[in-house]
């Protein structure tokens, strides 16, 4: 049971620290052309695959799946 009382306290502070690192992000790049925040985040990204050691092809399939996401609303005209 303490095992999973520390595996929770892990996962919410990394929540917490993931939501502020998004909000920096957003913050950032509030005022900037889309081509440079696009460049900004897929640095960010590669830099997160490198210390993490994520092969690149577990992060093609993650993005190609928001790529076939976005085009869906855009076909269903539900994006908002």
């Amino acid at each position: 049971m303490h095992k999973d009382i520390e595996e929770t306290r892990r996962i919410n502070e990394q929540a917490v620290q993931t939501e502020a690192f998004v909000q920096a992000i957003m913050e950032a790049m509030k005022k900037c052309p889309p081509h440079i925040v696009i460049s900004g985040l897929m640095s960010c990204l590669a830099r997160v695959m490198y210390v993490s050691n994520i092969p690149v092809e577990t992060v093609a399939n993650g993005l190609a799946g928001v790529i076939e996401l976005c085009e869906r609303q855009d076909l269903d005209g539900s994006h908002t």
